[in-house]
């Protein structure tokens, strides 16, 4: 295991904000994560792990901290072939790819998001009808204080709409090292979000596709539509330096949704919003732009994306001018419609 020193963060995330961190280390195994666990210890500082890099926000002052980039790598299909084992370290969309090429369904949905497979577990990774906790059967991980290697099991895990128990009660406990997925051999691609049943009616033979090239067309159509909100990295657009979502959609209790309702009513709104097991999801995008927040507002060289208002780009600013944008407009939603909005990303505070 290598030791860095001085690593500039900015290099490492895409939203492009992050200083230099004292000390930086990149392990391969878990036998170096615990490695690294151990080093943390000695140095006595603070340790905070990277994955791919999109859903975390760095203060752009010098870190004396240890960040331990996750990069185990490795995918392997298991006895019954339909249940795939992948390393915390591998690139999500080349395993969503992967297990399409495959013939397996159930994540097709998820192509085209950013990160590390590691990573999807941690906030219930969901897009266009699907989550991966529709399809994870258990999660490998490290116990951060003992240094055991454990398996949790899905029902365990404490999985809801973009969260999970490695978010919230077991924040910093747990570090993922693989997950194993139970994926399909013989379902139909899922086919239940609006954008994507639209893009599909206009293919006219597909009924008679084969049921992998199903999964590739609908695989490309979800790419497709995610490039068209700058949702997919591409270094040659520049509303793709951001960690996508910036924030979470409200989910209300009956109590709350009818005070939201009384609000809108007074304001002459009526707003889009979605049933949830027995609660209502508002959509934070409809919330921001209904409190002065439209796609393209920029301030201090950064911003809201041209292409997708719950996007915040970093156009130059760097992480205070994201962090003050992002509790302006935390504000003005709280302000004119009573509702918290909670960010997506990790946000990484300064001492």
């Amino acid at each position: 295991m290598n030791v860095h020193r001085n690593v500039q963060l900015s290099e490492l995330t895409t939203i492009r904000t992050g200083g230099k961190v004292n000390y930086f280390v990149e392990v391969t195994s878990i036998d170096e994560l615990k490695e690294s666990i151990r080093l943390s210890r000695r140095l006595m500082l603070p340790l905070k792990f990277l994955g791919g890099g999109s859903n975390i926000i760095f203060p752009d002052a010098y870190l004396d901290m240890l960040v331990v980039k996750i990069s185990m790598k490795g995918i392997s299909f298991l006895e019954n072939k339909s249940q795939v084992k992948a390393m915390a370290g591998e690139n999500w969309d080349n395993f969503v790819k992967l297990c399409v090429n495959h013939g397996l369904q159930g994540i097709e949905c998820l192509s085209g998001i950013p990160g590390s497979v590691g990573a999807t577990p941690i906030q219930n990774v969901g897009a266009y009808g699907q989550e991966v906790s529709d399809t994870i059967k258990f999660v490998n991980c490290l116990d951060v204080i003992s240094l055991n290697e454990i398996s949790i099991d899905k029902t365990e895990c404490g999985f809801g709409y973009r969260t999970s128990r490695f978010k919230t009660k077991d924040k910093n406990r747990f570090i993922i090292t693989s997950v194993v997925f139970q994926l399909y051999e013989q379902h139909e691609p899922e086919l239940t979000y609006k954008d994507i049943k639209n893009a599909i009616t206009e293919i006219d033979d597909y009924s008679s596709l084969s049921r992998l090239e199903k999964l590739k067309t609908v695989r490309n159509k979800v790419i497709k539509i995610r490039r068209t909100k700058s949702m997919v990295i591409n270094q040659n657009d520049p509303d793709t330096s951001s960690c996508g979502s910036f924030f979470t959609n409200p989910v209300l209790t009956k109590q709350d949704f009818e005070n939201f309702i009384g609000v809108c009513d007074g304001l002459n709104l009526v707003p889009p919003f979605y049933k949830l097991n027995g609660k209502f999801k508002v959509p934070a995008a409809w919330l921001i732009e209904k409190s002065g927040f439209g796609k393209g507002y920029s301030e201090n060289d950064v911003g809201i994306s041209a292409r997708h208002s719950l996007a915040l780009v970093n156009r130059g600013g760097g992480y205070n001018a994201l962090i003050n944008l992002a509790e302006k407009i935390k504000s003005k939603v709280k302000e004119k419609f009573g509702i918290k909005l909670c960010e997506e990303p990790v946000i990484v505070r300064q001492a």
